[in-house]
């Protein structure tokens, strides 16, 4: 950044990318010059990381920063980008070495919650109860709740299995297991790197700069460890798309923009330009996201309709099928693997959700494992209707289904497992075709996206944010999938 002579105007050199637009240019003046907090609004595809990697720059001298990046692969990569004068941390990174200063030698155990409850639960016996009692005091760690009516609450909103445990019995593990965690100091696992510093009120650094990526992607806990980071006379610097906030299941804030103006009464600076996707694409998102625009230098694309007859046809290696659930992607990754196309499902996780409703089951036949399922969908749709009768069953349908489909391509329980294991990999993603849900491939890009639309939903404004995200994953066509075409389309 250097001055005219003449006036006070800043010249911003040309990003190697494209030359700096406006909107870019006057986040990096507001980090110049500007005072109080900023929420930086940014569309799919805008660059909001390069951005604020490139703002960094305009950081006044003397200033302490900490720049909070979404994960370790981010982070570890931003470090080589980002001057020295800029401290890069996860919040769960800048958590650790807060709670390594206060308490000593700490041991990293990501299995320290399961250990702590093995303590009062017979692990050979319960293994899908200790599996759930994890989760829910994951997302107990994640949203800051730890008296009963909240936990309650948690263990509706996000459809945690009670094992056959009565609620209230449930409730007391789960508040045992906080307890146990809380006392534990000489470890901690992935969600008390964050939690253990709301607990303790530990200091993790102040900064005159903090400058916070992905920010619709925050828990109420890391909201909470990224605002106490900041001096009483410092500034905040929140980058997020409120139309990509899709992780409420997960415990992230359900109103993450109100949240903010609320808390930092911030000014507010647009960053509409998606730089990823062609112009027909970037028009397919303005029916949900009105002020997204096209970069002027970009490709027209293309959105081309296809049936699922013919989607091996198009998708190639490197190509991502992706959908709003996950039984559809079962049906289409067995396909592809029986034509001889590699092809897998991202999500670990969710293969391992799936392999503990097997075990959990105890059944030894495949047409008494389908017996199973029957009955645990019905029993769990009941339990969550009577507590929630507005809620939606549509992630406990989706489960069931996604075993069922699993039974078609199994003779024994061995084999069901084995497509588990076989399906759910992460890892090769350009030697595969790749499928996914819409929110595992969220952060995402490829050439080819091909969404299979019969998932998708229009019924609430995550559903929408969900379609969005979609169709922005695709840099230069955007195939919509569907069982049949409509007469117009043929």
């Amino acid at each position: 950044m250097t001055k005219k002579k003449s006036d006070s105007a800043y010249i911003f050199k040309a990003s190697p990318k494209h030359e700096f637009s406006e909107y870019q240019k006057n986040i990096f003046r507001d980090i110049a010059k500007g005072t109080g907090h900023t929420l930086v609004i940014a569309r799919a595809g805008s660059s909001k990381t390069y951005v604020l990697v490139e703002g960094s720059k305009f950081i006044p001298r003397g200033k302490r920063s900490l720049f909070c990046a979404f994960n370790k692969h981010i982070q570890e990569e931003l470090r080589s980008r980002l001057g020295s004068y800029v401290e890069c941390f996860t919040l769960h990174s800048l958590g650790l070495r807060a709670i390594k200063l206060r308490f000593g030698n700490v041991e990293v155990d990501y299995n320290k919650c399961w250990k702590l409850i093995a303590t009062f639960i017979d692990e050979k016996k319960d293994i899908p109860l200790i599996i759930n009692l994890c989760k829910a005091v994951s997302l107990c760690k994640a949203t800051l709740s730890d008296i009963p009516s909240q936990i309650e609450e948690i263990i509706c909103a996000y459809d945690i299995d009670l094992c056959e445990t009565p609620v209230e019995e449930f409730i007391k593990y789960v508040i045992k297991a906080l307890r146990l965690c809380k006392e534990q100091t000489n470890a901690v696992d992935f969600d008390d790197m964050v939690w253990l510093c709301f607990v303790y009120r530990i200091n993790v650094g102040k900064y005159d700069y903090v400058l916070i990526d992905e920010a619709q992607d925050l828990n109420k806990a890391q909201i909470e460890l990224a605002l106490s980071a900041v001096k009483p006379d410092g500034r905040v610097m929140a980058v997020l798309d409120n139309f990509q906030a899709i992780y409420s299941w997960r415990g992230a804030h359900p109103d993450i923009l109100e949240l903010f103006r609320e808390r930092l009464k911030p000014k507010e600076l647009p960053l509409p330009i998606c730089y990823r996707c062609p112009k027909k694409i970037v028009q397919l998102a303005q029916t949900l996201v009105p002020d997204i625009q096209p970069y002027e230098k970009a490709i027209e694309g293309e959105i081309i309709n296809i049936t699922l007859n013919d989607l091996q046809k198009y998708a190639k290696p490197g190509s991502y099928v992706i959908s709003r659930y996950n039984a559809p992607l079962i049906k289409s990754c067995f396909s592809f693997l029986k034509s001889g196309i590699p092809a897998n499902i991202l999500g670990r996780d969710i293969g391992d959700n799936l392999s503990s409703l097997v075990r959990k089951s105890k059944k030894k036949t495949i047409e008494s494992f389908r017996a199973w399922i029957i009955k645990w969908e019905k029993k769990e749709k009941e339990n969550l209707l009577a507590k929630y009768p507005r809620a939606s069953t549509d992630t406990i349908a989706d489960k069931a289904e996604c075993l069922h489909i699993l039974c078609d391509d199994a003779d024994t329980m061995e084999e069901l497992k084995d497509n588990i294991d076989n399906l759910f990999k992460d890892g090769d993603e350009k030697g595969v075709v790749l499928h996914s849900s819409i929110h595992k491939i969220k952060g995402k890009e490829t050439d080819d996206v091909f969404v299979l639309a019969d998932t998708l939903r229009d019924f609430s404004q995550e559903e929408n944010n969900i379609k969005y995200i979609g169709f922005t994953r695709a840099k230069k066509k955007l195939y919509l999938v569907s069982k049949v075409l409509e007469k117009e389309e043929l």
